[in-house]
């Protein structure tokens, strides 16, 4: 993704991931391997998309949803039969590590049908029409939504490396009786153009706890923020990470879960764009339990 892209330039993006997408599903289900091809049909690009190999392009190379090979690795894992060994939680070069497997199985048809229907023309589309496919209700969503969103993590369209620290310490629990607000932490990818530089510049962070029927239904919600006071998502001058919430609006939302004594699991994710492209992406969700 480039400062100056364009939705024309997201619109090709998308158009040439799908071509290539589609080539090599073609490949794959003919099982053709075309002479003087090198590495054609030999499984490594599309059975295993995120893969260490210095000789074939890297998802790290992936810069945003104007890349065409983001676009192509990102359609391949909604289309295949995936599974939570897919992927093998490995670590992904320049970019972190797989939080987990690949566990969305649409199938040709269903990635088809879902982009004609949809008249789908780019990256942030694509994301959006998922996610509306697995919103519940307003501010409710199914597990579907949060498999959807660790794709677009691993391919380089989404904040990656979250964690929480308290006390400089990475951990995913929270007494109450801590007099330290917990720090939120993630690595922002990073687009190429002579130089390297950070894909986003605003980020949000969301808040989950799931209900009876196993939805996830937010409770919290810091919206966009890219500013310098105390609360924001951002050191004064780099746009980056960490944060920490204010102490009022991080009780009052544990207290809203936990009234009494007791352990509860909840779930966050960043959320980022760009000032200049106005497009939203969600992060995976991460587990904390807070106790009291």
């Amino acid at each position: 993704m480039r400062w100056w892209a364009t939705d024309d330039e997201h619109k090709a993006a998308l158009s040439e991931g799908f071509g290539n997408f589609y080539s090599v599903l073609a490949q794959d289900i003919q099982a053709y391997t075309p002479q003087g091809v090198w590495w054609a049909n030999d499984a490594q690009l599309y059975n295993d998309p995120i893969e260490s190999d210095a000789s074939r392009p890297l998802v790290s190379q992936s810069h945003g949803e104007d890349h065409e090979l983001a676009i192509m690795r990102l359609l391949w894992d909604l289309y295949d039969a995936g599974g939570a060994a897919d992927e093998r939680g490995a670590a992904i070069p320049g970019v972190g590590t797989y939080p987990r497997g690949d566990l969305v199985t649409m199938g040709y048809d269903g990635v088809y049908t879902l982009m004609k229907e949809n008249v789908i023309k780019s990256g942030a589309q694509l994301w959006e029409v998922l996610l509306a496919s697995a919103t519940v209700d307003p501010q409710i969503y199914g597990q579907k939504a949060f498999d959807c969103a660790a794709l677009f993590e691993a391919h380089g369209l989404a904040v990656t490396n979250l964690s929480m620290t308290v006390s400089g310490t990475t951990q995913n629990t929270w007494d109450w009786s801590s007099p330290v607000i917990p720090k939120f932490h993630w690595t922002i990818p990073k687009g190429y153009s002579g130089t390297w530089f950070d894909l986003y510049d605003e980020f949000g962070i969301k808040f989950f706890a799931k209900d009876t029927s196993g939805n996830y239904e937010e409770i919290y919600d810091s919206g966009l923020s890219s500013g310098t006071h105390k609360g924001d998502f951002s050191v004064p001058g780099t746009w980056s990470p960490p944060w920490s919430p204010m102490s009022i609006s991080w009780h009052g939302m544990v207290d809203s879960q936990l009234p009494g004594s007791g352990t509860k699991t909840l779930y966050y994710l960043i959320y980022a764009e760009s000032h200049w492209e106005y497009t939203t992406f969600w992060s995976d969700l991460r587990e904390i339990q807070v106790s009291r």
